[in-house]
């Protein structure tokens, strides 16, 4: 499991069922990223970590099981995007990565394993999206879709992956910040964060799960700020900043894991900023920025792995602000 740590200019490895560092100390398994490393995503087909920074433009390409650079040195290893590179989706079929870029309306397509530019050239390999703050990217590997969410425009457009062409686009909630797909169930979720809500669409064609946005518009906790799938428990979660909560839902319905919001959600620790399931070990982990700890969960009961949020909480670098795991 990895953790990207804002202030601290660095990504964690560690033990993705126990907590325990790759390397034994904090210090001897975090290793040097760009500045203000914000989203992290893994390849485990071609064993790479990928790592992007809004305010170096970047994305660092790293040994995923290791920690080396995959050329190297830190700047050989990292390669230009457009600007501020928000997120990250891998398509480990065509072997490529879709970076997502908010200041400037783009999107731009490396190669997974070499970080050369799909298109010979950054120019060349970036293409405008919909919408001019592009913020959330994920990939479809059964549909070959890609999907971004737009803050402007409070939509989701959906893109031929292979040609950046758009299919359809269809409305958000207020705040759309995050996004995760099920391809089992052939679904979309995108996190509202202004309005508190995750919606519902056909992975697809993008039409609303029960037919318009309201009635497939679901609450959560105050401040979604990021969201996961696990189609093998069929459970959604989301992470919500401001009430500093971990919601269950159920992830074809949107129904409560149980029952209500109060008795689906769990305390994570202060201002958390992401969280990444892990199906084969039955695991959820949170990351908090305040306490630069993450936090692990059970993936099906949302109970602490050690009994308590404390036990349950490992130390991170600074401000941790992105994981995910390599199961």
């Amino acid at each position: 499991m990895y953790v990207a740590n804002l202030v601290s200019n660095t990504v964690t490895f560690y033990n993705a069922k126990t907590g325990e560092y790759l390397n034994g100390t904090l210090a001897n398994s975090s290793f040097a990223t760009q500045v203000n490393p914000d989203f992290v995503a893994v390849n485990p087909t071609a064993n790479v970590l990928y790592v992007s920074g809004q305010a170096s433009n970047s994305v660092t390409y790293f040994n995923a099981k290791t920690g080396a650079y995959i050329n190297g040195t830190l700047a050989n290893s990292t390669f230009a995007t457009g600007a501020a590179p928000y997120s990250i989706a891998v398509n480990t079929n065509a072997n490529v990565i879709y970076v997502s870029n908010t200041n400037d309306g783009t999107v731009t397509y490396l190669n997974a394993t070499t970080g050369a530019y799909v298109n010979g050239t950054l120019a060349n390999s970036t293409f405008a999206t919909t919408g001019n703050t592009p913020q959330a990217v994920a990939y479809n590997p059964i549909t070959n879709l890609m999907y971004i969410t737009n803050f402007d425009l409070d939509d989701v457009a959906y893109y031929n992956a292979n040609t950046a062409a758009t299919t359809v686009s269809s409305d958000a909630q207020s705040g759309p910040t995050s996004i995760a797909v099920n391809p089992t169930a052939n679904l979309l979720y995108v996190g509202n964060n202004a309005s508190n809500t995750i919606t519902f669409y056909n992975a697809t064609n993008g039409s609303f799960i029960n037919g318009t946005l309201t009635n497939s518009s679901l609450p959560v906790g105050t401040g979604p700020v990021s969201i996961a799938v696990n189609p093998a428990a069929n459970i959604l979660y989301a992470v919500n900043q401001t009430s500093q909560t971990l919601t269950l839902h159920n992830a074809t319905t949107g129904a409560y894991l149980n029952g209500t919001l109060s008795n689906s959600s769990f305390a994570t620790g202060p201002s958390p900023t992401s969280v990444s399931v892990n199906p084969t070990s039955n695991l959820v982990y949170v990351t908090n920025a305040t306490s630069a700890t993450v936090t692990y969960f059970n993936a099906t009961t949302g109970a602490y792995l050690n009994g308590t949020l404390s036990n349950s909480s490992f130390p991170t670098g600074l401000s941790p602000s992105s994981v995910v795991v390599n199961p």
